[in-house]
Parts: structure tokens; C-alpha cells; sequence
């Protein structure tokens, strides 16, 4: 990684904000390169640079010659993608686990009485939540999960942000599992 300035570095050290982005610009590209080498997926190595800045910064005062800047960068960067890919993975396997329940249910046309005619507590529990979802957050769901279609993919569907379809898909995905689980409490089952 180049070197910054020393002067620039001190100043972002004793909480200069121009110096403190001028700190994350500087450095930006070789930490966005360095990120992208440490995760599979693609599409949050701007959020994993972002959280990489943002630790950074809370840590400036241990940088004590402007030449560790880059190693010190790398470890908080490999970190940060550490733990992201520990989420990705357990948010993938639960992912998985909706994706096989829903396959299991049947081809996916809910105009089909007998797509939910296995009568569990679980499908009967996921039938009700489902449509007590607004029609935007069942799309969004097939859109994901049916179609296998990534977050880039349904904001371009909906003009929106991929940033924006993460926090819906991330609320929807809550508000199913609150309203299933609510449901098999009513019904006596624990789980």
C-alpha cells in the first residue's frame, strides 16, 4: 500500500475530519482490492470497506509509523471480512433451509389449493404469514428465494437500492419468522 503522508496521518490521529477523509480516500482503492480478494461475495466489498474505515478510524492512535498504515489496514480488513463471511454463512444455511421448506411445499402457485395441502402446524403457520405479507414483500421473497435472483438484481426490478432490498428482505424475512413462530405457540407447538 502507498504511504500517506505523516502530517496528513497525524492530523486524522488527533480527529481532523478533512484529514480523517482524506485518510479513507488515500486508501480506499487498495482496501476495497484487499476486501474483494477475502470474500465470495461481491456485492458487499463497498459495506466491507466502509466497516473497515470506520474501525479504522476508531483506531488511528495505534498507527505509530506511517509504513504499518497498510498492515495495520489489512488486519482490521481481513477481520471484517472474518465475521462477515461467519454471518454470510449461518444467514446462508438458514437461507437454504427456507428455500428447502418452500420447495417442499410445492411448485409455488399459490392459486393452487393443494400447493399447501400438507396440513402441518409449520405450513399452515407459513400459508397464514405469507399472506398477511403486502404483495411487495412476497414478490421480493419469490424474487430471492424462487428465482434465486440477488439484491442487484430485485432493486433493478423495483428502482430502487440494493442496500434497500437487504433491509427489506432482512425485515420481511423477521416478520415471517415472528408471525410462524407466534403461530406455533398459539398451536402448542415449541420449537
Amino acid at each position: 500500500m502507498p504511504l500517506i503522508p505523516v502530517e496528513t496521518l497525524q492530523r486524522a490521529q488527533a480527529g481532523e475530519l478533512k484529514a480523517q477523509a482524506a485518510f479513507v480516500q488515500f486508501y480506499q482503492r487498495e482496501v476495497r482490492a484487499f476486501v474483494s480478494m477475502l470474500t465470495a461475495d461481491l456485492a458487499s466489498v463497498d459495506d466491507l470497506a466502509q466497516e473497515t474505515f470506520l474501525r479504522a478510524l476508531d483506531r488511528l492512535d495505534r498507527i505509530q509509523q506511517p509504513e504499518s498504515t497498510g498492515a495495520f489496514l489489512r488486519g482490521i480488513a481481513r477481520n471484517v471480512a472474518l465475521e462477515h463471511a461467519r454471518r454470510y454463512r449461518r444467514q446462508s444455511e438458514r437461507a437454504q433451509k427456507f428455500v428447502r421448506l418452500m420447495e417442499d411445499l410445492g411448485p409455488g402457485d399459490e392459486s393452487q389449493d393443494d400447493w399447501w395441502s400438507d396440513d402441518t402446524e409449520l405450513t399452515g403457520a407459513l400459508k397464514t404469514c405469507m399472506g398477511t405479507l403486502p404483495e411487495k414483500s412476497r414478490s421480493i421473497l419469490d424474487w430471492r428465494y424462487r428465482e434465486e435472483c440477488d439484491a442487484t438484481e430485485i432493486a433493478a426490478r423495483l428502482g430502487t437500492t440494493s442496500t434497500a432490498i437487504r433491509a427489506t428482505l432482512k425485515r420481511v424475512r423477521v416478520s415471517l419468522w415472528q408471525c410462524i413462530r407466534g403461530r406455533y405457540e398459539t398451536a402448542g407447538v415449541r420449537g
